[in-house]
């Protein structure tokens, strides 16, 4: 079989020529023909995704029209070649997906937001960090419906959810309560808000963008990672509410989704709330899911679906924050500080368009600490559940909020019999929420890897050839987690995917795998500082002690998988809290802080566009205006952000006053 493919001689090196598959020069041949002149191409590259050929007519080749020609003579399945020519385009995607793609984000924000803004209209007290929360357990209710219940009812389940969703439009819009809510918002409200859509542009930008990252995982395809050298895990979500999609029960099919692992090794919360989605907007998935070469957006696939829902959740720590800082009683300057500076961080920039819910667990446990600043056991505990019900990282915590509980005063006449006391309300809350989920678990009877974790010395599950090895790795996880430019100079990440890592990414991916990195290396320094303030106000010392500290610890021991660092592991549900601290712990001028998030708004917005400029294809890529908008907004949001750590320096008379002024003192 022969494809052929005519142009004139002088669009050879202009026009837009594409291959793909497996073009060896032997059973599959690419010629380039003139006449009786004849030259065999081979491309650069070769791959089931298409890739740029670059040509130019040879020497002494005539103004004659030039044939290429595909031929393919293999009778092997993976024998094939592809041939095609690319049209002027304005667009890298489809303006008809983009369309489709941004009024179904909205009907997701609704979701998220109306059963939240009800409960505010019926005289609930909900504040704002906390408005989300409704609807994504709402959704994720519904999902277990369409995942468990018969088939037969997928239309009654879809009637009623969408009526429900009309009323509570309907109430929320003639409800003079919540049109209330956004007239006399509370103290930071607006710039929470502000900077949340800035933090939820950013993550847009970078994940819409057309053009490919370099070394990301399932690259030109429906669903691509969006970091830099980056594992499969962005794809968990997505495979796993498909798989409830179909209904699957936890053991069929397990193989074709999940490979050695199961549907019980990550979080069902946002599989299940992203179920419900696929089904209230028709999405028809692929059994298993198809990763389609398709120009991206895709909508049909329910891949789209799946990386709108993530964006939102991962952007939510930014409400979680101002929530645990109102908590501890910090005055409105250091709450904008903590909201600015988390916006800003390399964290949020990397994790949030990465579709693995770790960011969502870091937002469960914010407004956990946040409740148990309140006393409020039970709702700590349902919300620490949460986390972990959200990702496998939010039970690394555990130990380290278990900890914090202990050594917080109790209001019992005997001090250590009422900390026991907390320490169960607060463990029989985590227990029972998470019951259904653990017994499922058990149900399904496969073997947990994560468990091999805590033995491991760096070697993937095998298990520590001896206790030095064991420490060695513990060791080297904190010295390459916690100095700054340690990661950089390492022996690790060489070589990814597609062969040897540039120098340049390297020092973009230490910003995902250290500390120092996830806060800007600059801003670290604050960050150190109010770590090891020797005077502390005793609850913040409590914090340090019992929260972080013992959190890191639990972390240290248990991650024994790799000897890289905690980043991109474990550590993001830990970042947001030391934000926090430094803030309570060290306040700092607003000139300092402007300074400070000035710098690293130059780091992140390096690197938001180092991922694109740094792919090897990205000197020969022709930037159409959608991938130059997205571009441009990567690097004008960290932009933003600077400036309104500018605009909002101290106003007079804003005290920071005791940090605790407003809250029992624990």
């Amino acid at each position: 079989m022969t494809l052929t493919l005519a142009l004139p001689a002088d669009q050879i090196g202009k026009a837009q020529i594409y291959t793909a598959g497996y073009i060896d020069g032997k059973q599959v041949r690419l010629q380039m023909r003139q006449q009786e002149r004849v030259v065999e191409l081979r491309p650069d590259r070769t791959g089931e995704y298409w890739e740029p050929l670059r040509l130019a007519l040879p020497s002494g080749w005539s103004d004659d029209p030039v044939t290429l020609a595909l031929s393919d003579e293999s009778t092997s399945t993976f024998g094939w070649g592809g041939l095609g020519i690319g049209g002027h385009r304005y667009l890298q995607g489809e303006a008809s997906s983009y369309i489709i793609v941004g009024i179904r984000m909205i009907a997701i924000s609704l979701m998220l937001l109306l059963p939240g803004l009800a409960l505010r209209g019926m005289g609930r007290e909900l504040a704002l960090p906390y408005l989300p929360l409704p609807g994504i357990l709402l959704l994720a209710a519904f999902g277990t419906a369409f995942w468990l219940l018969p088939d037969s009812l997928n239309e009654t389940l879809r009637t009623l959810l969408v009526a429900l969703y009309a009323i509570l439009l309907i109430f929320c819009i003639a409800s003079g309560k919540v049109r209330q809510t956004f007239k006399a918002p509370a103290p930071n409200t607006r710039l929470a808000l502000l900077v949340i859509a800035l933090s939820f542009l950013q993550t847009l930008a970078i994940g819409l963008n057309p053009l490919p990252v370099a070394q990301e995982f399932a690259k030109g395809t429906s669903i691509p990672s969006r970091m830099v050298a980056s594992p499969p895990d962005h794809l968990i979500p997505f495979y796993t509410a498909t798989y409830m999609w179909h209904r699957h029960d936890g053991i069929e099919a397990n193989q074709a989704y999940f490979g050695e692992w199961s549907i019980g090794s990550r979080g069902p919360l946002v599989p299940l709330g992203l179920n419900s989605l696929m089904h209230v907007l028709h999405s028809r998935p692929a059994d298993p899911p198809e990763l389609s070469s398709a120009t991206w957006p895709v909508w049909r696939s329910g891949a789209d679906l799946a990386r709108s829902y993530g964006w939102m959740l991962n952007t939510l720590p930014i409400l979680g924050i101002l929530a645990l800082l109102q908590a501890m009683g910090a005055s409105p300057r250091i709450q904008r500080h903590g909201i600015i500076w988390l916006a800003l961080t390399p964290l949020m920039l990397i994790n949030a368009s990465f579709l693995w819910p770790k960011l969502l667990a870091a937002y469960f446990l914010l407004l956990s600490i946040a409740q148990l600043r309140k006393r409020r056991l039970v709702a700590a505990g349902v919300l620490t559940a949460l986390a972990w019900l959200s990702h496998p990282v939010g039970a690394l915590m555990i130990p380290g909020i278990g900890l914090y509980v202990l050594v917080r005063p109790s209001k019992e006449s005997h001090p250590l019999s009422g900390r026991i006391l907390d320490s169960a309300l607060y463990a029989a809350a985590i227990l029972v929420t998470m019951l259904p989920w653990l017994l499922f678990k058990l149900h399904l009877g496969y073997h947990d890897q994560f468990i091999e974790y805590v033995l491991g010395d760096g070697r993937g599950t095998a298990p520590a050839i001896s206790l030095y090895s064991w420490l060695a790795a513990r060791l080297s996880n904190l010295w390459l987690t916690l100095v700054p430019a340690a990661f950089f100079y390492s022996p690790h990440m060489h070589q990814w995917l597609e062969g040897p890592v540039s120098e340049g990414l390297r020092w973009n991916i230490q910003y995902a795998k250290t500390l120092p990195g996830h806060v800007g290396m600059v801003a670290s320094i604050w960050l150190y500082l109010a770590l090891l303030r020797p005077q502390l106000e005793a609850s913040l010392s409590r914090m340090r002690s019992g929260l972080l500290l013992g959190s890191l610890t639990a972390m240290l021991i248990y991650w024994g998988y790799s000897n890289d660092g905690l980043g991109r592991n474990c550590l993001e549900a830990l970042t947001p809290l030391l934000i926090a601290f430094t803030c309570l712990a060290f306040p700092i001028k607003g000139a300092w802080f402007s300074l400070l998030m000035t710098i690293t708004a130059c780091e992140v917005a390096w690197i938001g566009v180092s991922g694109f400029i740094l792919e090897p294809g990205f000197a020969d890529a022709e930037i159409k205006s959608d991938s130059g908008l997205f571009l441009a907004t990567t690097i004008l949001i960290p932009t933003a952000l600077a400036i309104l750590a500018w605009k909002v320096a101290p106003a007079e008379g804003d005290k920071d006053g005791p940090l605790l002024q407003r809250t029992v003192t624990s």
